[in-house]
Order: structure tokens, then C-alpha cells, then sequence
């Protein structure tokens, strides 16, 4: 990553004219990351020990979804077509700021049956899926809180909220 860094500083140092010939800067041969997801008793464990309403539909939603965790913060219920059974990708959330989703695109993920059934009672007319007592946006800290909390009950290792989306990848596959 550091490398990719400096290989655009030196291409736009020479774009700019700062420097007639940029040098090579040569991408460094690593070992292809491990993917890690989580087991059946896992994944069955942190859905069915987790007693908070909020924590549990919002894993359930990323399970079930695969959606990033700046995407659940920043999932209104406009997003939530019940009718056509998916969800619209169209914003994110990081360190507070809502933008565009990582890949700039907006993209539609259907909706599983179970993710339907959970999301349904919860349903409103407008405002963000998941929030703060308050109603206000959800914060990083917060969320690290609730799956640490909800890992910790379930007896499950502890994880982050990435790794639910790869579990919704790796049961996909």
C-alpha cells in the first residue's frame, strides 16, 4: 500500500513537471492474505445468543447481505424494497462522513427470505435502519462495542463486522 502511495506521489510529481522521469517503483511479491469466515456453529451461535434487537438485525443484515459496515450505518429504509426483495447501495459511511460506497457504484443486493422476516417488524417509513437510541447515525466505536458484546455472549472468537461480509461471501460460494 505504501508503495502504491508513492508510486502516484512520483507520477504526479512529473505530471506537474516537478520531475522529468519518475523511477520504477516496483510492487514488493507478498503471500496471498487468508480469508477467514466464520463456521455453521459460529455463524448459528452469534445469531441465535445475541439478545439485542439492534445488534442482532444488524448482523443478521450483514450476514445475510454482505453489506460493509459504513453501509449498514449509512442503510435508510428507502433502501429497503420489500416488493422486489433488495437492498440499494447507495451510500456509506466513514469516520462520520456519508458519501458514495467504496466502489463509487450504486449497486442492488437481494434480500434472503430470513433477512426479509427480520427486517419487516422493524420497518419504518423513513430514517436510517440502524441507529443510536437517539436516532441519531451510528459511530465506529459503537459498533465495534455491540459485535465484541454480541462475539463475547455467543461464545464466538472475536471478530469485526469485515468478517461477516466475508462469511456472506464464503456461504455464497
Amino acid at each position: 500500500n505504501q508503495l502504491a502511495v508513492l508510486r502516484k506521489c512520483l507520477r504526479c510529481a512529473a505530471d506537474w513537471g516537478h520531475i522529468l522521469n519518475p523511477p520504477l517503483v516496483k510492487s514488493l511479491r507478498v503471500p496471498p492474505a487468508k480469508i477467514d469466515y466464520l463456521s455453521e456453529d459460529e455463524y448459528a451461535a452469534l445469531i441465535n445468543e445475541t439478545t439485542d434487537q439492534k445488534t442482532r438485525l444488524m448482523i443478521i443484515t450483514a450476514l445475510d447481505s454482505g453489506l460493509r459496515i459504513g453501509e449498514l450505518s449509512a442503510l435508510k429504509w428507502s433502501d429497503v424494497n420489500f416488493d422486489k426483495r433488495q437492498i440499494t447501495v447507495c451510500q456509506s459511511v466513514t469516520r462520520g462522513v456519508v458519501d458514495s460506497p467504496k466502489s463509487n457504484k450504486i449497486r442492488h443486493v437481494p434480500m434472503t427470505h430470513m433477512l426479509v422476516e427480520e427486517l419487516q417488524p422493524n420497518r419504518k417509513s423513513s430514517g436510517l435502519v440502524f441507529t443510536r437510541k437517539s436516532g441519531r447515525m451510528l459511530s465506529d466505536i459503537i459498533t465495534t462495542k455491540w459485535i465484541r458484546k454480541a462475539c463475547d455472549r455467543a461464545g464466538v472468537r472475536g471478530i469485526g463486522w469485515h468478517l461477516l461480509r466475508h462469511t456472506f461471501a464464503s456461504r455464497l460460494v
